[in-house]
């Protein structure tokens, strides 16, 4: 069937199956570019951001505590108000970062480690008033009482807490790790697939080019059966020999077959003419010769009837040739 088809048909086929298959890998890599793009942007804004604030309030409760120990060292007003000033920004900085990081953590781990820093962090900041009331005692007792505070169990709600936001962190750097992974592995999974496909446009694209240049080939006379057994027919002798082209072979052969036909019959009818005319001949030469023959008689009769008269002088009649041998004299 595909042997059938014409010329331009199967360049338009050739053309649109590499087009199809150059589309195909096209489509595929601006679809796997667009996914890639979409988990880059999602990594960013939700692991990246979410792990950068989780470890900005983690800092901003290290600042705290740093914060807490200048108060506990304070001898002066000046100097507790100074560290109260820093602890307050560090505490109002640490929720900023937490409301920044909470909408990003989705996992149902995520937002339970969120729910235990905030336990955690009320409990450490209920008790910073009391840490801040000791310290404006500057005396060596007051400054003691403070510092047992401080390091006691003010200490231990503040582990707690950076234990927490510790663990927060940690979640987002897996979730990066375990998505950069997948990223990777749809990378490879893609390229591969492209490869292929880009392989077999190119085996469809070489293809394609032997099965056009195999039609073109027998169609500009690469492999001319018919011709040949026209030729081998008039050889013998047979000059009706009809020409039966073979699937697929059109265009020059069939028509330098049907040229070459009509010369056979035209030179069959100028045969046919001249042994028409070589008949036509033959017959006059018959008719010419009966003639002949009945002008012998005549000449022949005449001669008798005057022979009866005698001349002075009169030499004797020649006789006439025969009819066909006279015929044959004329011919010649």
């Amino acid at each position: 069937m595909l042997d059938n088809l014409k010329a331009g048909t199967r360049l338009l086929t050739a053309f649109l199956t590499v087009a199809i298959l150059g589309a195909i890998v096209a489509a595929i890599g601006i679809v796997n570019m667009a996914t890639m793009n979409e988990q880059a942007e999602r990594t960013h804004d939700e692991e990246l951001l979410g792990l950068s604030h989780a470890k900005e309030a983690n800092i901003n409760l290290i600042s705290i505590g740093r914060a807490a120990r200048g108060v506990l060292v304070a001898t002066t007003p000046e100097q507790v108000r100074r560290f109260s000033g820093q602890l307050d920004n560090g505490r109002r900085q640490l929720h900023e970062n937490l409301d920044q990081a909470r909408p990003r953590y989705t996992l149902e781990i995520g937002k339970k480690l969120l729910a235990e820093v905030d336990r955690g962090l009320a409990d450490y900041e209920a008790m910073l008033p009391e840490l801040l009331t000791r310290a404006q005692d500057l005396t060596p007792e007051g400054k003691t009482a403070a510092a047992e505070s401080a390091l006691g169990p003010l200490a231990a709600k503040a582990n707690i807490v950076d234990d927490r936001l510790s663990a927060l962190a940690h979640q987002k750097e897996k979730r990066s790790a375990d998505m950069a992974a997948a990223s990777r592995q749809r990378d490879q999974s893609s390229q591969a697939l492209m490869v292929a496909l880009a392989l077999g446009s190119l085996g469809a694209g070489v293809g394609l080019g032997f099965w056009i240049t195999r039609g073109l080939t027998r169609q500009l006379g690469g492999a001319p059966i018919c011709p040949v057994q026209v030729a081998g027919a008039m050889a013998e002798g047979t000059l009706s020999t009809v020409i039966r082209p073979r699937p697929g072979d059109n265009g020059m052969e069939q028509r330098a077959g049907i040229e070459q036909r009509a010369g056979i019959e035209q030179v069959n009818m100028a045969s046919t003419q001249m042994h028409e005319v070589t008949r036509q001949n033959a017959a006059l030469v018959e008719q010419a010769a009966a003639a002949a023959d009945a002008m012998q008689e005549q000449a022949a009769t005449l001669a008798r009837v005057v022979s009866i008269f005698k001349l002075g002088n009169d030499k004797p009649v020649r006789p006439a040739l025969p009819g066909p041998a006279r015929a044959r004299a004329l011919m010649a």
